[in-house]
């Protein structure tokens, strides 16, 4: 019998992973890709922009293969997109063994949840994970093709990739459906309902039940580890849109353009004109944060 994983990306304080709707999509893709020649089953996941979280199934080194491969395909687009040396280096994971049934609804219920606790989105419609289809047995709204009727170059053109995907594997908008490869059923089956997700979808109780169970043994607490909520004006993403206008003041094309010295120009820019607190503007300028709350007045 498979045992079943919580797999979570270790956050990068100091920056973020997906910056554009071109990452998430490649990240999107990346999953069913690094899946292939794997031995394990994936149920739910999201996206962050500077980590992941799954709920898989398999070995300990079926899922180190899977986080492996994954996390090689995105640096090689984040390195080549972004021009940056190892950027995902210190990425690691861990697995947190997830126990019973009850233990398996808490821990959907959390993934699904952390574009919630970010306030970035609700989990039926935040499109980075896969909190939007379960109990739906139906996604005609979407324009599918299928890899079987796709040729080689289409493939390559689209998804980046040499690697044989299945021929029944559904592609929308340039990325890969969930409904391809998750374990929908799976999920379904454990809560019963679509009511009954939604109840613990909307519990913010089950956020706590799931990091009692996961990180009993952590010195932190658990509000402090994973509950705490980034109060930010804006979306990374949405914030590197609205800098664009001052990217071109200074001659850069973003933050990797520039020295620590500039950099700490933007950091009271940051705070003082779009909102954003300590947490992000290390992610998005890439400073310590015994820099960034120096800087910013956050002493």
């Amino acid at each position: 019998m498979k045992d079943f994983w919580h797999l979570c990306s270790q956050e990068l304080p100091n920056k973020i992973i997906f910056k554009t709707l071109d990452d998430y999509k490649f990240g999107m893709n990346s999953i069913p890709i690094a899946l292939q020649g794997t031995d394990i089953c994936i149920y739910c996941f999201i996206l962050m922009n500077n980590h992941v979280h799954l709920l898989i199934s398999g070995t300990v080194e079926a899922a180190t293969e899977f986080f492996t491969k994954f996390k090689r395909r995105l640096a090689a687009h984040l390195s080549k997109k972004h021009r940056i040396q190892s950027p995902l280096k210190g990425l690691n994971f861990k697995l947190i063994e997830v126990t019973d049934e009850q233990m398996f609804r808490n821990e959907v219920a959390y993934i699904l949840r952390n574009c919630v606790a970010a306030k970035m989105n609700d989990p039926y419609n935040y499109p980075w994970s896969t909190g939007g289809i379960y109990f739906k047995h139906c996604i005609n709204k979407f324009t599918f093709r299928r890899i079987r009727d796709m040729n080689g170059w289409e493939i390559r053109n689209i998804l980046s990739t040499r690697v044989r995907l299945p021929d029944d594997y559904l592609i929308a908008n340039g990325i890969i459906r969930p409904e391809s490869y998750v374990q929908i059923a799976t999920v379904e089956h454990l809560f019963g309902s679509a009511l009954d997700l939604f109840y613990y979808l909307k519990d913010w109780k089950s956020e706590q039940k799931a990091a009692q169970l996961e990180w009993a043994s952590e010195k932190r607490s658990i509000e402090q580890d994973r509950g705490a909520v980034d109060k930010a004006m804006y979306e990374d993403t949405v914030l590197l849109e609205k800098l664009q206008p001052k990217f071109k003041e200074y001659s850069v094309s973003g933050f990797n353009d520039m020295d620590d010295t500039m950099k700490r120009i933007f950091v009271p820019i940051l705070r003082n004109a779009y909102g954003s607190n300590v947490k992000q503007v290390c992610r998005l300028i890439g400073l310590d944060e015994a820099t960034v709350r120096r800087f910013g007045g956050w002493m």
